[in-house]
């Protein structure tokens, strides 16, 4: 993964970023599209990558964005994984904002269903549907 000269997380540019962090098996990139924020996700998703996410997802919401989240190239996620997601739902949820997990991996679908939080995470019953088909 390649540093960019700003700090992503204080400072996010308009156009895609890709963000240094320590977790070497996990990518995040971040783009801004009007009031909204595509987050992607590719690699796993753990206790070690989890900070990142966390900050970078916080920030977005700080900065009223509505959030979307591409973890279709997410390989593997675990509750630590999962909780970032979670939390960054509720918090938007709160301030009247939207966030998806539009689009998911194998992996993420059956872990997100396994913990019952498909409804939230996807937006609704019948979204949660769709992507888990």
């Amino acid at each position: 993964m390649t540093a960019t000269a700003i700090d992503p997380v204080l400072d996010p540019p308009a156009g895609p970023t890709h963000l240094p962090q320590e977790a070497e098996h996990l990518r995040i990139s971040l783009s801004h599209t009007g009031g909204g924020a595509m987050v992607r996700l590719a690699g796993e998703l753990d206790i070690a990558g989890a900070p990142a996410l966390t900050a970078l997802l916080a920030h977005c919401v700080e900065q009223g964005r509505d959030i979307a989240v591409d973890a279709a190239d997410l390989t593997f996620i675990d509750a630590a994984g999962i909780r970032p997601l979670a939390d960054a739902q509720a918090r938007c949820r709160r301030q009247g904002r939207s966030f998806r997990l539009r689009t998911a991996s194998a992996a993420v679908r059956r872990v997100v269903t396994l913990t019952g939080l498909a409804d939230r995470l996807f937006g609704t019953a019948d979204a949660a549907r769709t992507v888990l088909a």
